[in-house]
């Protein structure tokens, strides 16, 4: 006992003139400004590298004329680092300060294949600290605000920002089924569907389509897979057409070119085969 005593009371003494350095357990004090994650640790974390626009909302659509947003760069050149910094583009009455900080990263796990990485360092005595969350390679089939999510704790709180994500490469999709005239909550509707075996999809139609469309009448339908919503509803499967394919009226169809006459689309060759299959009654003359 006056053996430990005397090691602890010789370890206060010498550490007394350097308190800021020193502590019982010989180790750095834990409130020194500095990095907080080693370069072991951001070494071993591996990020995936890239560039973002961080927004305080998801799925937002930036002011084209004054666009406020945090610049992040996620990097893994000499070890994982996150780089954030407030930026705008376009021209805006207050125009915020760069703000430029830095953080190594840790690997802090993985969630749904979501990877998860945390940085943290002292300045002047106060701690700032990020959290990412990285869902550019998630696994499971749900939805997420953004693919990358930064939570940022400074001495005046914490900041939740997501970043704004180019929306995917629209699916280019061919239904068949018959054509009617459709309704919906509020009147958000295009007015336009067609019914297939296995699902129903709304019509967005231009003025030539439009004037195609018949109620009733069995068509074949290429676009561009989308969704409509509005205040009353939202997600209502949609095809923005591109090629609108209805069955003609029974008898001959005349596609005999003439003065200021285009024929019509179904004496297409690639359509041909399709209006004589679904079609009855119809035959062409040429």
């Amino acid at each position: 006992m006056k053996l430990s005593f005397l090691k602890l009371s010789f370890v206060a003494v010498l550490c007394a003139p350097f308190a800021v350095a020193c502590s019982v357990d010989g180790g750095a004090d834990d409130t020194a400004d500095g990095e907080d994650v080693s370069s072991d640790e951001a070494n071993a974390a591996r990020v995936t590298p890239g560039q973002f626009k961080l927004y305080d909302q998801p799925r937002i659509t930036p002011n084209a004329s004054c666009d406020r947003h945090t610049k992040l760069a996620l990097s893994a050149d000499g070890g994982s680092k996150a780089h954030l910094e407030d930026a705008v583009d376009g021209i805006c009455t207050i125009v915020p300060s760069p703000n430029p900080r830095d953080y190594r990263l840790r690997d802090a796990g993985v969630v749904c294949g979501s990877r998860i990485f945390t940085g943290s360092y002292r300045k002047g005595g106060q701690r700032y600290a990020v959290k990412i969350t990285d869902h550019r390679t998630r696994t499971c089939r749900d939805l997420v605000p953004a693919q990358i999510i930064v939570e940022e704790t400074t001495p005046q709180g914490t900041v939740t920002r997501y970043s704004h994500d180019a929306a995917p490469a629209a699916e280019t999709i061919t239904v068949e089924g018959e054509l009617f005239s459709s309704m919906g909550i509020g009147g958000e509707n295009t007015g336009a569907s067609i019914k297939t075996s296995d699902a129903t999809y709304e019509l967005v139609l231009d003025d030539g389509e439009r004037a195609r469309f018949e109620d009733g009448k069995k068509a074949r339908v290429k676009g561009k897979k989308t969704t409509l919503s509005g205040v009353e509803t939202r997600n209502r499967p949609a095809i923005d057409v591109e090629s609108l394919l209805v069955c003609p009226n029974p008898g001959f169809v005349n596609c005999m070119p003439g003065p200021n006459r285009r024929p019509p689309d179904a004496c297409l060759n690639e359509n041909m085969s399709w209006v004589q299959a679904n079609c009855p009654g119809v035959d062409f003359a040429f």
